[in-house]
């Protein structure tokens, strides 16, 4: 097919066209009368150097990590542990204090891979979540009892149990979060529902500041 000279690339093979990102690309477009100003920058050790002059009168930080990354080490650094290094990278960049009150969305991406390895591999061979065994959830019930109030997730290779532990911990590397919110969601690389939901946090905290402004809140 992509042979044909009559060939005319469809929605889905853009959609899964592979572009590594090197430097920074800059880019405006408008969604739903809303406008965008989006700086595209990569993940690479070698490319972090060039986030810094970007960081001021930033809205919202789009942050993309690997969920099947897990038990994999870095193009860069055969020594680290890639989720490893993405929960430290993670950690200084969402605590910079340009950063101090900016909302967070983060995107545990590839849950399809993920899901396929974590039936295979367990969860704790990321020296990260190493405690995963510990791992508990609250209700949400201020009232309850401690032994009712906490449920233990302890399958290292449940979807469902892993996914809300690894969000548990990105969660907790925020250390302003009474001023900024980590908006989270499981997704997949080659989704159009990617850009919707960056829509509707984007609106939502658009909402939140200007009632912080408004001394609303």
């Amino acid at each position: 097919r992509l042979r044909q000279p009559s060939y005319v690339p469809s929605f889905d093979d853009i959609l899964k066209v592979r572009y590594r990102t090197t430097g920074v690309i800059d880019e405006h477009f408008t969604l739903n009368n809303a406008r965008f100003h989006i700086f595209d920058v990569g993940g690479q050790k070698s490319e972090r150097r060039k986030w810094l002059p970007f960081f001021n009168d930033v809205k919202a930080v789009i942050f993309v990590i690997s969920l099947s990354s897990y038990n994999e080490l870095m193009f860069e650094d055969q020594s680290q542990n890639a989720m490893q290094d993405a929960l430290q990278l993670f950690h200084k960049t969402i605590n910079n204090k340009a950063f101090d009150k900016t909302h967070i969305i983060l995107f545990l991406n590839k849950k399809d891979l993920f899901q396929a390895k974590i039936a295979k591999t367990a969860i704790t061979v990321c020296p990260a979540f190493a405690d995963f065994q510990e791992f508990m959830e609250q209700d949400g019930d201020p009232n309850a009892n401690v032994n009712e109030e906490r449920i233990i997730y302890a399958d290292a290779n449940n979807y469902e149990h892993t996914t809300l532990y690894v969000q548990k911990k990105f969660l907790e590397l925020n250390e302003n979060a009474g001023k900024k919110k980590i908006y989270t969601h499981l997704t997949c690389a080659v989704s159009p529902e990617n850009i919707e939901n960056v829509f509707r946090d984007v609106q939502s905290i658009v909402i939140t500041q200007k009632l912080d402004h408004g001394g609303m809140l």
